[in-house]
């Protein structure tokens, strides 16, 4: 079994690498047990390179001054009963550090693992219940959240379509992702006079009758949150609304089959959690590291989409103004 240093021999490591970077550059951690940082995902992180770079940026160079599990970023946790299995082997191995990708798995971690500081990537971790303040948060859970603001989303979703009146938001039941996200689209709505229709589903089965609502309601586009439960039923969605020709915007990139997506920049996320990471490693207390917002976002659109959907073509000067157009 692995016996890691824990947050003080950490905060001791810390500086040695400090002082071995001042020298001449860091040195391998030798014979000494390091630090382990368990990565918590559903889906593959691709931008999990740029969180391993900034850490080393930080003074922690994987496999020499800290251990990340899993190196590869395409290795997840299928679903709740993998990520307690996962979270439940770290514990035996003397986890330093979680990192949390989602909201369900920041939930489970803080179940499974109370004691170990743990880092989330969640859309509102106050609507969620995982923090009350964000500048202090209060327990073993601080972070990044992966909020999207939802007025300037529907603002682009006018100017990529034409005319807007009627919004279908079509989401997850019962996930804590949701939550305050949806609460933000009910608000932009309302400030944009736009009228909101909300539907959402189980599993994939419950796809097609969700949809069906947002048809019968004469939605003009679909606002679709990323969350760990809609994962499983993305083919269904991608299915049965392209089927009823409705265009898609969205909050995360992996929806591949959306119009317009307006999200957090992933590598610039993942660069702040690793600064945060690195401060918690030297021995900072959780309530010292506030919960951050994103700082940067980016803008995409897709023309293939828009032929599928048989739009016509996006004026030029909204092409101009986005920052990836497929």
């Amino acid at each position: 079994m692995r016996r890691s240093l824990g947050l003080a021999g950490a905060a001791v490591l810390a500086g040695l690498v400090t002082t071995a970077c001042s020298v001449g550059g860091p040195s391998p951690a030798g014979s000494a047990e390091v630090p382990l940082i368990g990565m918590l995902r559903v889906i593959p992180d691709d931008d999990q390179p740029v969180f391993l770079t900034e850490l080393r940026a930080q003074g922690w160079s994987n496999g020499r001054h800290v251990d990340v599990d899993p190196e590869e970023p395409d290795t997840v946790a299928a679903d709740q009963a993998a990520a307690r299995e996962q979270l439940e082997a770290w514990l035996d191995d003397g986890v330093d550090l979680i990192v949390a990708s989602s909201t369900p798995y920041a939930v489970l971690a803080a179940e499974v693992a109370p004691s170990v500081p743990t880092l989330f990537l969640v859309n509102d971790p106050v609507a969620a219940g995982l923090v009350v303040d964000e500048q202090r948060p209060e327990g073993n859970l601080t972070g990044v959240t992966f909020q999207a603001p939802a007025d300037r989303t529907l603002h682009l979703a006018e100017e990529v379509i034409g005319d807007v009146e009627r919004i279908g938001y079509l989401g997850p039941t019962g996930d804590p992702a949701v939550a305050g996200h949806l609460e933000g689209v009910r608000v932009a709505a309302s400030d944009l006079g736009l009228t909101l229709v909300e539907a959402e589903f189980g599993s994939p089965e419950q796809v097609p009758a969700a949809v069906a609502e947002l048809v019968a309601a004469g939605v003009d586009l679909v606002y679709l949150p990323g969350a760990n439960a809609t994962v499983p039923s993305l083919g269904a969605l991608e299915t049965e609304l392209m089927r009823a020709r409705l265009p898609v915007v969205a909050n995360v990139e992996y929806i591949d089959f959306a119009l317009l997506t307006l999200a957090p920049d992933g590598a610039e996320v993942r660069r702040q959690l690793a600064r945060q990471a690195a401060r918690i490693l030297a021995g900072a207390e959780v309530a010292s590291v506030p919960v951050e917002d994103p700082r940067r976002f980016t803008t995409v659109v897709d023309r293939r989409v828009a032929a599928r959907l048989g739009l016509p073509p996006i004026a030029p000067e909204v092409l101009r103004r986005m920052d990836v157009v497929r």
